[in-house]
């Protein structure tokens, strides 16, 4: 059964009808990158996942870690790139994220990186002045992962590059854990280690630089993917109705606000207020701003965004949208707003 399409979220306490919960286990699935735009950057090639560089020049180490590798991505049930898995029947399952660079192409680091100079942005590049966020991400590996913790008040965070494949491992069990299991937030972790490549390596050309640049790229195209599928997550699922829901519980709203005959009471008033916050997330297109700036007039305006009281009726007057200019209008009483 497919899942609804995403939503808008309503309060709760207007909405009784509840979403039904699906499970659904998404296969496996390939990176498809057919509608790349040309690229001079390899990383960026249709084949570049199945190049002969990830198997020539790395390795996949019989060790502990390997085991909480195959342990964690387990948890996700199917939804990573199919590259991150290990499948013997199946030459793209080859444990991406999981791979180690053979010995004799290891190189010394530059510098060592320091966490006191990544916080205060003194790596900074014209195309990097993020390291703030770097920096906050490094944070969570020290508080958060068993093995990273004796880390937490190390200025040196050089383990980062000897440890990448136990991190890599613990970043995937620790979130496995999670009910949303997001990729996007992986994304976020594994550009953090590839900027302390960067950094430590003062270079982009470095195997262990282009696997984890790499692997951002994978986990994007992935997410793109994902998000083009337009599917709710179950835990989106108990937290999304659909808009027809939405739409409806409006039209019953304003249904109920009319039938009042007095409308000077709290009981009008109050449903008045749940009628006007509904009708505003649910009547008005999205993407706007226009919100946020609206001012009440008696007259007609041309210029600004106004709300309209013209005779019986009120409209919302919309002069500054930069497409063309729309009137939508709520049909009130204008005696019952005195």
């Amino acid at each position: 059964m497919n899942r609804p399409k995403r939503t808008v979220q309503a309060p709760k306490r207007y909405i009784n009808e509840q979403s039904q919960e699906t499970t659904k286990q998404k296969p496996k699935r390939t990176l498809d990158l057919g509608d790349m735009p040309p690229t001079t950057d390899k990383k960026f090639l249709k084949d570049w996942v199945m190049d002969d560089m990830w198997f020539k020049n790395f390795c996949t180490p019989k060790d502990e870690t390997t085991k909480l590798y195959l342990k964690a991505i387990d948890k996700y049930q199917g939804n990573l790139p199919a590259n991150f898995y290990i499948a013997e029947e199946s030459k793209e399952s080859y444990g991406f994220a999981n791979l180690e660079l053979k010995e004799d192409l290891k190189k010394p680091i530059k510098r060592i990186p320091l966490y006191s100079k990544l916080q205060k942005g003194d790596y900074h590049i014209a195309s990097s002045k993020s390291d703030d966020n770097i920096a906050n991400t490094i944070k969570s590996f020290r508080n958060s992962l068993p093995s990273f913790k004796k880390y937490k008040t190390q200025d040196d965070i050089s383990w980062v590059i000897f440890e990448h494949r136990q991190l890599t491992a613990e970043i995937l069990d620790y979130y496995g854990d999670s009910l949303t299991k997001r990729v996007a937030t992986l994304k976020g972790r594994f550009n953090a280690i590839t900027r302390i490549f960067r950094i430590a390596y003062d270079t982009k050309n470095y195997d262990l630089y282009e696997k984890y640049s790499s692997l951002v790229i994978f986990l994007g195209y992935y997410i793109d993917d994902d998000e083009n599928e337009n599917e709710l997550s179950e835990i989106e699922l108990k937290k999304f109705i659909t808009f027809d829901v939405v739409l409806n519980k409006q039209k019953q709203l304003q249904n109920q606000f009319e039938n009042i005959e007095n409308k000077n009471t709290a009981k009008a008033y109050d449903l008045h207020q749940d009628l006007l916050l509904v009708s505003l997330y649910s009547l008005i297109p999205p993407l706007q701003n226009e919100i946020k700036t609206l001012k009440f007039t008696k007259t007609s305006q041309r210029k600004e965004d106004w709300i309209y009281f013209r005779n019986d009726e009120i409209l919302l007057d919309l002069n500054e949208i930069k497409k063309n200019m729309i009137v939508y209008g709520l049909i009130l009483q204008m005696k019952h707003l005195n």
